[in-house]
């Protein structure tokens, strides 16, 4: 019985194999074609998008590899905001309202009212921190994340990107 399950997973894993490859000749099937025509529209001064990529790579090699940077950056910190807003809606009993800032440095800040605004809410809300910080070396510092508490009545003096929705019911 083992070994019917076994190999039935490497029929499964066989299948998705032939279909990953099947897609990647696909792929450089077209790439290939936008290659020919890019290089004999050249032949007549002609540019594509691919030989204008090519030329904008070759006069400045460091820019493609900053905005893959950039974008690997973006990425990380949205996947970040994920796991506020997770933790933002797993204690929303405690939060009124929550809202992403604007910072000079495009960092994770985030403004939160809490109904009752204490130490103990506040430790609640900072328990984020304690499994934050255990993620990759260096990872919080790289990403670094704040919490501000302010009163409900400065939230109109904040610079907001938006407000964090935290109801999780649906009506």
């Amino acid at each position: 019985m083992i070994t019917e399950t076994e190999d039935k997973k490497e029929q499964v894993n066989s299948e998705r194999i032939k279909s990953i490859l099947f897609l990647l000749e696909s792929f450089l099937d077209d790439y290939k074609n936008e290659i020919q025509n890019s290089s004999a529209l050249l032949d007549v001064d002609i540019k594509t998008e691919l030989s204008k990529k090519i030329e904008n790579t070759l006069n400045n090699p460091l820019h493609g590899i900053y905005n893959v940077s950039l974008e690997i950056d973006n990425q990380i910190k949205q996947l970040v905001e994920l796991l506020v807003i997770a933790h933002f809606k797993k204690h929303q009993k405690i939060i009124k309202e929550a809202y992403k800032t604007k910072t000079a440095f495009n960092d994770l800040h985030y403004c939160i009212v809490l109904i009752n605004d204490n130490e103990d809410t506040r430790n609640e809300l900072f328990s984020f921190y304690d499994k934050y910080e255990l993620l990759e070396a260096d990872f919080a510092h790289k990403y670094p994340v704040h919490f501000q508490f302010v009163p409900y009545e400065l939230i109109g003096k904040m610079f907001v990107s938006h407000k964090i929705e935290l109801n999780t019911e649906k009506v």
